[in-house]
């Protein structure tokens, strides 16, 4: 969970350009839930566990790939049975 913590800071807390909405929301949600406490950690992760990190916008650079492939690992984590 580290690793997607790192991996989103830039796009959530310097608002970096080029992420979908959906995807900026569950980041910022996610983030707020863990700085608060527990309360919504669970709703938070299971949000960004039902994303395809294929298909919300990311842009495609150092920052954007990193995130990208912390969405798959959080999400494989989180979901370890996706449906197809």
């Amino acid at each position: 969970m580290a690793e997607l913590f790192q991996a989103m800071a830039p796009f959530v807390a310097c608002r970096a350009g080029g992420l979908s909405q959906a995807l900026h929301k569950t980041l910022y949600r996610l983030e707020t839930a863990y700085r608060d406490g527990p309360q919504g950690q669970e709703t938070a992760l299971a949000r960004l566990a039902a994303m395809d990190p294929d298909r919300v916008r990311i842009p495609d650079t150092t920052d954007g790939r990193r995130l990208r492939a912390a969405l798959h690992s959080a999400r494989s984590t989180t979901n370890p049975h996706p449906q197809p």
